[in-house]
């Protein structure tokens, strides 16, 4: 299905210097990027330097498609739409952080899909490695998040698909449902690697 893969043609466009590669619409003033070293950055605040076209809006005939999925089936589309987002190098190069709230990702996958004896979905987990400045005071939730919610803005069926599954997970205290790892990254203290483990329940 054309929806479960990036094209490159109807989803992406570069800048005028052919630096970066657009995926998505900027969401939270933040929009992830290929730069011109094939690293998937999340960048902050960008100055694109083109206009670029609008996504359409929602179609009925998208959200019939979606109403009408089973709950499990929606996350294995997710998990398909996600886990092949394209991540091809991963050097660092701190010349590639403008701003703090830059961050280079190295990993991001949705991972361990669980069901209870009838396959009714129990819970999932979002799994992620970033590279960020020390001096990035956004939490380690937020920034996945803010990753996550980039890719699924991509086009029409996957921000549908995606609102459908939050709807109808289960909200529980942040701290209930998130593992963090940080880790020293360069020998100056600069930059730090982050993992999170972000679960949803149902």
């Amino acid at each position: 299905m054309k929806y479960l893969k990036f094209e490159g043609n109807d989803n992406t466009t570069f800048d005028k210097d052919l630096n970066y590669r657009y995926y998505n619409q900027i969401y939270k003033n933040q929009e992830l990027v290929i730069d011109k070293d094939f690293r998937l950055i999340l960048k902050n605040r960008l100055d694109n330097g083109f206009k670029k076209e609008k996504l359409s809006k929602q179609s009925a005939t998208i959200d019939d498609m979606i109403n009408d999925l089973d709950l499990l089936i929606a996350v294995e589309q997710l998990q398909s739409i996600i886990n092949q987002y394209p991540i091809i190098n991963k050097t660092f190069d701190k010349s590639a952080f403008i701003d703090t709230l830059d961050a280079q990702v190295l990993m991001f996958k949705l991972v361990n899909i669980k069901v209870d004896d009838d396959l009714k979905i129990k819970s999932f987990e979002i799994l992620a490695k970033y590279i960020a400045d020390v001096d990035n005071k956004e939490t380690e939730v937020s920034t996945v998040r803010n990753i996550l919610y980039n890719i699924i803005k991509s086009d029409d069926y996957s921000l549908a698909l995606f609102q459908k599954i939050v709807g109808e997970s289960r909200r529980r205290f942040d701290s209930d449902l998130v593992e963090i790892t940080n880790t020293k990254y360069t020998a100056d203290d600069k930059f730090k690697l982050n993992t999170v483990n972000l679960t949803f329940l149902f």
